[in-house]
């Protein structure tokens, strides 16, 4: 393969190389994943000898800009070291400098950031500005802090003061965020500052390393949460305030104020440390109404099992038959197979407390649950109308490890539990279950038709 030393062809702001052989095609220049799947292909002299024909043609002054673009974006690719120069000196030009910095910004080298920086304190074209800062601060050049600074201070340019804001953001460093902070801006910034102090509180917040000044990002937070014109932004403070512990948890869930409870919420939903469980176990022994839907929803939602002790003891002592009924439900959430007889009782009760216990079983999961099942089901002191109810949960939901364990019951004397026991067999049976069920000695005849069926349909 020969060195592709003049083989560059630039159209229309985009490359293409010419065939490396007689017989390859060249490489379409639209497609930039051809380009760069053809540079890896090149040894190291081969790449060096691409970029010193690109560079050439950046410093030609009879190439068209639609070349040069061209050459542009085969360093982009390159990532050379060794075009820093030459794409720097393009930074003050109006027509390549977007393309030079969108080059520069890819290449690992400590003398880009000086670059971007050095045509950021020269220049004073508005557009170009705008383009370097976004370029710093996708580099999170930590260096551009003072510049961007005195830029918040001097620029009447919308698109530099929000780019300004934008790169103090990418920074996200504790310098990035006292700058922000500090900065006096339009009420049409304003809310944009917001939304980039909040992202970098964050950064900070969640870094042991950052050098943060906590007591400044609390004060900031606390002003935000007061902040009556913005919902988002209050929700967004609080949420922030409780995550980092800068606010405690249960005493903002029992607030009056709707956006602090579902910040608290929003945070002991999806939280997992040990803390945030301990107040959620606490809470739920005193929350009541909405509260305590909140409180439940976040043990549900984190399936906090060690909860369900304070749950049962809860659902004891609860007067208040609708909140009683969404404890229930939740135990179903997060119980176990211990819990499977105190819900069937509760079907026996009509109303709120039986559609609960209903929707408990189906909810409870865990080892054991079906043996509860099969207990119950099996026990004619259960009743005909749970063993029912737990033979229909039984092949809803479905559970097919209650199928062998309820086949006597194909003989039971109430013929309405013999027969939604044959509807659970029929559901639940697997070519598994053949050897139970050909031992089955069914002696209702309707039983033992269906029971028939059911053995030549498993044998297939």
């Amino acid at each position: 393969m020969r060195l592709i030393t003049s083989s560059i062809l630039v159209f229309a702001g985009a490359i293409a190389f010419a065939p490396l052989q007689a017989q390859e095609a060249s490489i379409d220049a639209s497609k930039t994943e051809q380009v760069r799947a053809k540079l890896a292909k090149l040894t190291p002299e081969q790449k060096q000898a691409t970029v010193l024909a690109a560079i050439k043609i950046l410093e030609d002054g009879q190439k068209t800009a639609a070349e040069k673009v061209g050459a542009i974006r085969s360093l982009e690719l390159l990532q050379s070291p060794d075009s820093v120069s030459a794409l720097s000196k393009l930074l003050g030009d109006a027509t390549l400098a977007d393309e030079a910095r969108a080059a520069l910004q890819r290449i690992p080298s400590a003398a880009v950031p000086a670059a971007l920086l050095g045509a950021l304190r020269t220049t004073t074209d508005a557009k170009l500005q705008a383009g370097f800062l976004e370029s710093l601060g996708r580099l999170r050049e930590k260096s551009a802090v003072p510049v961007i600074a005195d830029l918040l201070k001097s620029s009447k340019d919308v698109r530099v003061l929000e780019a300004s804001v934008r790169a103090l953001g990418s920074i996200g460093s504790a310098e990035a965020f006292a700058v922000l902070k500090n900065a006096s801006l339009s009420p049409a910034q304003v809310e944009l500052q917001k939304d980039v102090l909040l992202d970098i509180a964050e950064k900070l917040l969640s870094s042991s390393k950052s050098g943060a000044d906590i007591a400044s990002i609390k004060e900031v937070l606390e002003n935000f949460s007061k902040d009556s014109a913005d919902t988002d932004i209050r929700f967004s403070s609080w949420l922030l305030r409780i995550r980092y512990s800068l606010t405690d948890a249960g005493a903002a869930l029992t607030s009056g104020d709707k956006v602090v409870r579902s910040a608290a919420l929003a945070f002991l939903s999806s939280a997992q440390d040990t803390e945030s469980s301990k107040t959620l176990i606490t809470l739920i022994g005193t929350v009541k109404g909405a509260d305590a839907k909140a409180v439940l929803g976040a043990i549900a939602n984190r399936h906090l099992s060690a909860a369900a002790p304070a749950l049962r003891s809860r659902i004891g002592s609860e007067s208040d038959a609708d909140t009683k009924a969404e404890f229930i439900k939740t135990l179903g959430q997060i119980g176990s197979a211990a819990d499977v007889a105190f819900f069937a009782a509760l079907l026996k009760e009509k109303g709120d407390f039986a559609d609960a216990a209903n929707e408990a079983l189906k909810q409870v999961r865990g080892e054991g649950v079906p043996a509860a099942f099969v207990a119950l089901i099996t026990n004619a002191s259960s009743g005909s109308e749970v063993r029912k109810e737990l033979l229909g949960i039984s092949y809803r939901r479905p559970l097919p490890q209650v199928t062998e364990g309820i086949l006597p019951v194909l003989n039971d004397p109430d013929g309405d539990v013999r027969i939604e026991a044959l509807k659970a067999v029929e559901r639940l049976s697997s070519k598994a279950n053949l050897p139970a069920l050909e031992k089955v000695n069914a002696t209702d005849k309707d039983v033992a038709s269906r029971l028939q069926k059911l053995i030549k349909k498993l044998r297939g």
